[in-house]
């Protein structure tokens, strides 16, 4: 249910992300299967991997945005490879498992310099 449910009955996530810190929005899609497509605009390219989990555009590109929208919605074999891939980097690369080895060796970084 929820936002969960969504995510479950969508091909893409649309979502600008205009100057956005991180984007957590995009890391849940991801964990979904979703392939995302976002501006090119704060710390958005450390969760949307261009050409990998989704597409960035320019930041305002609005030209560029439909764009973007209207090929991942015709290319279905496109939007499927980018959505596998990017389920996978969310679990892999941003999941509890290795968010948490990375704590981990800051806190021994610090505690233990």
């Amino acid at each position: 249910a929820g936002v969960a449910g969504y995510l479950a009955n969508s091909d893409v996530l649309v979502w600008p992300g205009y100057r956005e810190a991180f984007g957590l929005a995009y890391l849940e899609a991801q964990g979904a299967g979703l392939p995302a497509i976002a501006m090119r605009s704060g710390g958005v390219e450390a969760v949307v991997k261009d050409g990998q989990t989704g597409v960035l555009v320019e930041e305002g590109d609005a030209a560029q945005f439909a764009t973007a929208i209207d090929e991942l919605v015709e290319n279905a074999d496109r939007r499927k490879r980018l959505g596998k891939q990017a389920r996978a980097f969310a679990l892999e690369e941003r999941g509890l498992a290795p968010a948490s080895a990375r704590l981990d060796e800051l806190l021994h970084k610090v505690v233990n310099p």
